[in-house]
């Protein structure tokens, strides 16, 4: 599918050849990687899509640690 020329609803400015584009898994609008990015998500009035959450790391697998601290 090919965003070229499609208006990115975030800046309103059209997407053009060889720039990173994301397309919203719900309603397939495309927008420019940083504007889906800064804007969190999907920016189409009424749309709920977003970026999909992947966690960093798994916290569970690291070991629990005591911090003090010495007036």
């Amino acid at each position: 599918m090919s965003a070229v020329g499609k208006t990115c609803p975030y800046c309103q400015t059209p997407v053009k050849p060889g720039e990173a584009v994301v397309f919203c898994s719900a309603c397939s609008i495309p927008h420019h990687q940083q504007c889906w990015t800064e804007g969190g998500g999907c920016t189409t009035f009424g749309c709920r899509g977003q970026a999909s959450r992947v966690p960093v790391n798994n916290r569970s697998n690291r070991p629990i640690v005591d911090i003090e601290v010495e007036p």
